[in-house]
């Protein structure tokens, strides 16, 4: 019988064994690569990063939690579900600056913006882009709405101003737990990849949890 997905958000749940295994796969496939790791400070990442980082020992790892995902307010831990998607996306997509209501039980965080999410996480991203080293190459370890929100920038061709493609956001996407993209900075695209064989920036979901393996 296949597992309820759960909403997660600022929910600090823990890799399922699963999830290790795809972290251990790609840390496998990246051997050596990574200079920099940056991490989403939740558990979720942060161990997803150290399996990834025990196999390029040598590299920095740095948490921050610019790269949390978006927090859900009172439907985090709550399962997925049609009705609740619509009433989200209502809000997020009509009321951009108003917060996802309430803060649920598995958290201690309230529900955030679509506004605040996207500044947070494409300002870090452009800070890191601006500070990469042409030679190194960099992984940004974080979560599904995050890489979905950042294909949603570059949709419209990163303005100034953070617009984003609401829609593509909203939609389900297509990345997978431990999946790992390379940012062609030339083309400015995400292409999926199985290696760090390319310099540049990196960024790579999170492995399976409980609340969605």
């Amino acid at each position: 019988m296949a597992k309820k997905e759960l909403f997660r958000g600022s929910w600090n749940i823990a890799l399922a064994p699963e999830g290790v295994e795809d972290a251990i796969r790609v840390g496998k496939a990246t051997k050596g690569a990574w200079d920099t790791i940056y991490h989403s400070d939740l558990g979720r990442t942060t161990r997803t990063a150290k399996c990834v980082r025990q196999f390029s020992p040598d590299s920095e790892l740095i948490p921050t939690s610019k790269l949390r995902p978006m927090h859900l307010g009172v439907i985090e831990g709550k399962e997925v579900n049609t009705e609740r998607i619509r009433a989200m996306n209502k809000i997020l997509r009509d009321t951009p600056d108003k917060a996802l209501p309430g803060i649920s039980s598995k958290s201690d965080e309230p529900g955030e913006s679509l506004n605040s999410f996207k500044k947070r996480v494409l300002t870090f991203l452009n800070k890191v882009e601006k500070e990469l080293d042409p030679n190194g190459r960099v992984l940004l370890v974080t979560h599904y709405r995050d890489i979905q929100l950042v294909k949603s920038y570059l949709a419209v061709d990163e303005p100034k101003d953070l617009s984003i493609d609401v829609e593509m956001l909203l939609s389900h996407g297509s990345q997978q737990p431990g999946d790992l993209f390379w940012f062609d900075l030339k083309n400015r695209t995400l292409d999926a990849v199985e290696g760090a064989k390319k310099k540049g920036l990196y960024l790579m979901r999170h492995g399976k949890t409980a609340a969605n393996a």
